[in-house]
């Protein structure tokens, strides 16, 4: 192919120099004029040819990338337009347009089955690159803002008033927000990654926070029932046992003392039902806060001097700012520090050399007190329960200290959460609003 380009380049120039040369003898040597004439003409036809020549396969090489970068695979390239010379050049142009064509297809394919998939998705999703354009939507998203498909952010800003501000700073932590659709407010809960492939891409998720707490009230819920029925079905099943116990004594007038023993483990069944009835009491009335300004580490010493019996033999430790404060309710405070210390104790009662640590410091806009412990610490499958109310790992405790440290943080507007490993600690983490 090559080879024919240069044969056909050096006929013209062959061609050009004899022309040239022929031109120069006629102007300078003979008297002609008419031939000159003709001379320029032919010099300026073949001038032109080789031009036209030379220039051919770069104007068909420009329409191939013009083709290949706007993604038309349609280009034809005639056998006229290449000349004989370009065969090959003709036939590998023509296959990389049909592969080209064929990777469209297959990446068409792929992304038409990505979007069969999340159309699926219950959560809403919307993916974004960096000149704000929208690169993929699921039709949960287009529900959840109620929206058609757009192009772009500012778009999207048209229909939902403050998208951009909002999908910023969800980049920057914000997990949950609010959005005016046809004059009802809808709360949402999103989540942000980045993404690297040929270009940065802004993923987010986003789904309905109603949803979300109607399937975590179900399964709490769910949980409590399990629980209560546990909890009943054991003391009536007994009652009902020792009852009919009873009844048969009572036809034996011997067997009173007999009668004494079934009374008074039917009492104590009872009892505990009562107890059992009294701590769900406790339980789902919390009172609403009552909030003031405490010194942190004065209310620890507070709680460790009454918690002296309880904690005897523990070392504690404490390290922190001797001027924060926080903002709480005192006694719910103070039930919280000793519910956690109470279950650390516990936790210790097997232990060498037991130990507390309880340190508090600001972080962000929030006060936090750590508790940790150097117990043998809580099993993963066990974990996720210490929060559920009525739970417990040991015969005599309640399984309400945790759970109402949870709720009484969260009246706070505040959080608990738990780490664990197993043969080494546990540690709470206590989080409180600024006010």
């Amino acid at each position: 192919m090559l080879k024919d380009f240069r044969i056909g380049v050096l006929a013209y120039v062959v061609t050009i120099v004899a022309l040239s040369n022929a031109l120069a003898y006629a102007l300078l040597l003979t008297d002609w004029y008419v031939i000159p004439g003709l001379l320029v003409i032919a010099l300026i036809a073949v001038a032109m040819l080789c031009y036209r020549y030379v220039t051919r396969t770069n104007r068909d090489l420009a329409k191939f990338l013009f083709a290949l970068r706007h993604h038309d695979f349609n280009l034809q390239v005639a056998q006229s337009e290449t000349g004989g010379g370009f065969k090959e050049l003709r036939s590998e142009m023509e296959k990389v347009l049909r592969v080209s064509a064929d990777l469209k297809l297959a990446r068409e394919s792929r992304f038409q089955l990505l979007q069969a998939i999340l159309n699926e998705m219950p959560s809403g999703v919307l993916l974004v690159n960096k000149n704000e354009e929208i690169a993929l939507t699921n039709r949960a998203f287009l529900h959840y803002a109620q929206t058609p498909q757009c192009q772009n952010l500012p778009q999207l800003e048209e229909h939902i008033t403050g998208i951009q501000k909002i999908l910023h700073e969800v980049q920057h932590g914000r997990q949950s927000f609010s959005i005016q659709v046809a004059g009802e407010s809808h709360q949402l809960l999103a989540s942000y990654i980045r993404l690297k492939f040929e270009e940065e891409l802004d993923l987010y998720v986003i789904h309905s926070a109603a949803d979300s707490l109607e399937n975590t009230e179900l399964d709490a819920w769910n949980k409590l029932i399990r629980i209560l029925t546990h909890e009943i079905m054991n003391s009536v099943t007994s009652i009902s046992s020792l009852s009919a116990t009873g009844l048969e004594i009572l036809s034996e007038p011997e067997q009173q003392e007999n009668l004494r023993k079934a009374m008074k483990a039917i009492q104590r069944r009872s009892n505990g039902l009562l107890d059992f009835v009294e701590r769900y009491r406790r339980f789902t009335n919390v009172a609403a806060p009552q909030k003031e300004w405490l010194t942190i580490q004065e209310e620890l010493r507070t709680v460790q001097s009454l918690m002296q019996t309880e904690l005897g033999g523990i070392q504690i430790e404490m390290k922190g700012d001797e001027e924060l404060k926080v903002f709480a309710d005192k006694a719910q405070f103070q039930q919280v520090i000793q519910n956690v210390l109470l279950n650390a104790a516990h936790a210790l009662g097997k232990t060498e050399n037991p130990q507390i640590q309880i340190n508090w410091f600001s972080e962000g806009s929030f006060k936090k007190v750590l508790i940790r412990d150097n117990g043998m610490g809580i099993s993963p499958e066990q974990l996720n329960d210490v929060f559920i109310p009525f739970f417990t790992t040991r015969e005599t405790g309640s399984g309400i200290g945790l759970s109402l440290v949870r709720q009484i943080m969260q009246k706070h507007r505040g959080g608990a959460s738990i780490a664990s490993e197993q043969g080494s600690f546990t540690e709470i983490s206590l989080r409180f609003p600024e006010n």
